[in-house]
């Protein structure tokens, strides 16, 4: 009779325990995004994550810009740059509260001697 109540207390505490994970919120802030920058201003910043879509976050007096752990600027940031933005939500806008420069911008540049007309080479600024 008392290994029934045991057992019985065994199953209760475990089905309690299961429940436990709906008293522990899903990720949260801050969230961060991965990409290409597309466009740039002084207050916004467009990032294209790998999925296609354009995320439009906007910048702060306290938002952080580093390249390689070193500080940098938001000047240091161009169109076609990879980069993570580190933010959080404030009035149903995304605000950055951090930028982290990864890749210098790709352009592709016409190649002198290439074996096809109209070949072009990619390079990185």
């Amino acid at each position: 009779m008392r290994s029934a109540a045991w057992a019985l207390a065994a199953c209760l505490g475990a089905l309690s325990a299961v429940g436990c994970h709906r008293l522990i919120p899903r990720s949260g802030p801050p969230y961060s995004i991965t990409g290409i920058v597309t466009s740039l201003d002084p207050a916004t910043i467009v990032v294209r994550h790998k999925t296609g879509q354009e995320v439009s976050i906007a910048l702060s007096p306290g938002t952080v810009v580093s390249r390689r752990a070193h500080p940098a600027t938001l000047r240091d940031v161009a169109v076609g740059m990879r980069i993570v933005v580190v933010y959080h939500f404030a009035g149903g806008a995304a605000v950055a509260d951090e930028v982290r420069l990864f890749r210098p911008p790709v352009r592709a540049a016409i190649t002198q001697g290439a074996t096809s007309p109209g070949a072009i080479a990619v390079q990185r600024r």
